[in-house]
């Protein structure tokens, strides 16, 4: 019965030509509207630096690991230059930030805050700066410390001070991480596309709305000859996301063919990945059209007015109509994004443009995981408990 129900709902997918528009045709249609509005841009773009302002207290001087990344990254002879850096105190840096000299500054106190008056590219890459770079102090402190307790064991004085210089050097020596940062272009149209990806593996609730819309007697005589079938709810559930899955799986490959061969979107190295997230995303999208679907709405257009909705508001949130609003919801309202599979989807293709480090990625991943069988749960559920008076 799962395969027979597999097939059925296969072969009547590919009959559904509104479908197949907003799932494939549509997302190659703003892939290459996004592709000319921010090409020119991603040129005119490219070689700017950023006018940073940073407090040089005390603190600052003393956190050795940012202030050297930063010297590092402020001196036009580095090929890892990104900021033209004015120092000096925090009134002296605040007047130049009202009057609009810099994008935005560092302080450190008990923290390091980047302080802006607006927000904007250049914003988010200070602050994805200084979140990289304290990445890599917690990893100095932890070889630091690795070091004198191995010191320590064989009876000899560590010299902490040589043990923190050497790995200052290896840092400067590798700037494989500088470089990715320095590359601004990719905040303009990669990370659009990033966000044009999440709402394709998204719009699959369309799809798999409609298939479950199939299944519930009280909208179409097919669902009344499923409901009296004595076959398991989550049989035909399973059956029908797999289906579901295909067909999305098939757009992600179109539309991450077509920017790629055709656009020439750079997704970064790790492509594999960046096919894995897709993928894992669009299971989340399927799963959220379970639920969609197995909600009870008096027409059809209230059902998809819902997936359209939720699918645009989480893409506007991670990033889509804006860069900048992603790192406004993360560091105002950071609970909105964590619970939005849209944030989840871009922030893993972050993680793997930005880090070297995979456990971000894996983090999204497993979140996209446990978000798609929560909401596996709760349609079961619902079409469980489904019942009618007459069929």
């Amino acid at each position: 019965m799962f395969l027979h129900n597999f097939k059925y709902t296969f072969k009547v997918l590919l009959k559904k030509k509104i479908l197949i528009f907003w799932t494939i045709l549509w997302p190659l249609i703003l892939g290459t509207m996004f592709y000319l509005a921010f090409a020119n841009i991603n040129n005119s773009e490219k070689l700017d630096t950023i006018n940073l302002g940073v407090v040089d207290n005390q603190e600052y001087i003393n956190d050795k690991v940012l202030s050297e990344t930063l010297k590092m990254m402020g001196d036009k002879n580095n090929e890892s230059h990104l900021f033209n850096i004015s120092y000096g105190n925090e009134e002296k840096i605040n007047k130049l930030l009202e009057e609009k000299e810099i994008s935005g500054y560092i302080i450190k106190d008990e923290n390091t805050k980047v302080v802006i008056k607006e927000n904007g590219i250049n914003q988010t890459i200070i602050k994805y700066v200084v979140d990289e770079i304290y990445e890599y102090e917690a990893l100095t402190t932890i070889i630091i410390e690795n070091s004198v307790k191995e010191n320590l064991k064989l009876g000899t004085n560590p010299d902490v001070n040589k043990i923190h210089n050497e790995i200052m050097s290896e840092i400067n020596n590798n700037k494989s991480y500088l470089k990715e940062i320095s590359k601004k272009d990719m905040n303009y149209m990669v990370i659009e596309f990033y966000t044009l990806i999440a709402m394709t593996a998204l719009l699959g609730a369309l799809i798999t709305s409609e298939v479950v819309s199939n299944y519930l007697a009280n909208i179409n005589k097919k669902g009344a000859r499923v409901t009296l079938a004595p076959v398991n709810r989550m049989t035909i559930l399973l059956g029908g996301l797999l289906s579901c899955f295909i067909v999305q799986a098939f757009a992600i490959g179109i539309l991450l063919t077509y920017t790629t061969l055709i656009l020439n979107v750079d997704y970064g190295s790790r492509f594999d990945l960046v096919i894995l997230l897709s993928l894992v995303g669009s299971l989340a999208g399927n799963s959220l059209g379970l639920v969609a679907g197995s909600m009870t709405f008096k027409n059809e257009n209230s059902r998809v007015g819902l997936v359209m909705s939720v699918t645009m508001l989480g893409c506007f949130l991670a990033g889509m109509m804006g860069v900048s609003m992603k790192y406004i919801i993360d560091k105002n309202m950071s609970i909105i994004n964590l619970f939005n599979p849209a944030n989840m989807i871009t922030d893993g293709f972050y993680a793997l443009y930005y880090y070297d480090n995979l456990d971000r990625f894996w983090f999204n991943i497993g979140s996209l995981l446990i978000l798609s069988i929560i909401l596996l749960t709760i349609s079961y559920i619902l079409m469980r408990r489904k019942k009618y008076d007459s069929i």
